[in-house]
């Protein structure tokens, strides 16, 4: 449930004090810390988490002809689209700033409290023009402002470890800056999209430039 076949519960390690008394019950909580470090979560504080639950209980969602529209208190910041009802259409959208494909669906990553946005049956077609949107991040994202053209933008992400996040509609012409240096994507084996890159700082929050060239 915390993945497959949807992202339901979150993972949380739970144990207790005496765990620490034999060298095996060490090693088993050494192997389960081991494994969870080595997903790409989004770590919270217990608080952070009460506050997203509260915040499920009140979120409002409706459709006003195509356009869906979401009302929150800004804690919640995923929303899942079920393969059913399409792809999501950022252009023209409010209060998004991207989204990853998952099992069943869709997860959009909502920037605040009001969001505004569009589905479609397929995704883009191949080569079309693709703003830079965030994939994924393991922190929470505290502001996003595009720029006059939607190949550039800037956005803060706040966390409490060393920063990883995504980005798609990249390509050879952009340049991703974090507290005044280039910050270079990461090499990657076998990349699952051509225009998704994965960045890496150390900082547990920055503020992050990004601009491309206008194709």
């Amino acid at each position: 449930m915390t993945d497959k076949p949807r992202r339901i519960k979150p993972v949380g390690i739970y144990y207790h004090t005496y765990s620490a008394s034999k060298q095996a019950s060490l090693r088993a909580l050494r192997k389960v810390y081991d494994w969870a470090l080595a997903q790409p979560l989004h770590p919270v504080f217990t608080s952070e988490y009460i506050r997203k639950v509260q915040d499920f209980h009140t979120l409002a969602l409706g459709r006003d002809g195509a356009a869906w529209h979401v009302r929150s208190h800004g804690q919640l910041r995923t929303l899942r689209i079920p393969p059913t009802l399409g792809k999501p259409v950022f252009e023209g959208s409010q209060g998004l700033a991207g989204s990853k494909e998952g099992i069943e669906g869709s997860y959009l990553h909502l920037t605040g409290s009001r969001a505004v946005f569009g589905v479609q049956a397929a995704g883009p077609a191949a080569g079309a023009r693709q703003p830079v949107l965030l994939h994924d991040a393991n922190a929470r994202i505290a502001r996003w402002t595009a720029g006059r053209s939607d190949r550039s933008v800037e956005f803060e992400l706040q966390g409490h470890v060393p920063l990883q996040w995504s980005l798609a509609g990249m390509d050879d012409t952009c340049q991703v800056r974090a507290s005044n240096r280039v910050v270079p994507p990461q090499k990657s084996a076998a990349p699952a999209r051509a225009d998704v890159r994965n960045y890496r700082l150390n900082d547990a929050s920055a503020l992050i430039q990004v601009t491309c060239a206008a194709r």
